[in-house]
């Protein structure tokens, strides 16, 4: 494949300044993320008040329960004949 296709490439840099058009793509994109997060937001598929992951805060008869702090779970007990 030969390089004659893109020979004329470069003076698209000359007609665009590469720092206007980088900054107006940065730009364009964190406004267009927060306008999405705001509609998002905004509607059903609000991620804040779904509930999901559930919160799980223990009351105290739940807290006061013993736990198993055996350093290897019950289930690695397994004995070899």
């Amino acid at each position: 494949m030969s390089n004659d296709n893109f020979t004329g490439t470069y003076k698209m840099w000359m007609f665009i300044d590469p720092r206007r058009a980088l900054l107006f793509i940065a730009s364009f994109q964190i406004l267009l993320g927060i306008l999405i997060h705001m509609i998002v937001l905004g509607s059903d598929l609000n991620w804040h008040s779904d509930g999901i992951p559930k919160f799980y805060f223990p009351n105290a008869a739940e807290a006061s329960a013993p736990i198993d702090m055996s350093p290897i779970p019950s289930a690695r007990n397994f004995k070899f004949d």
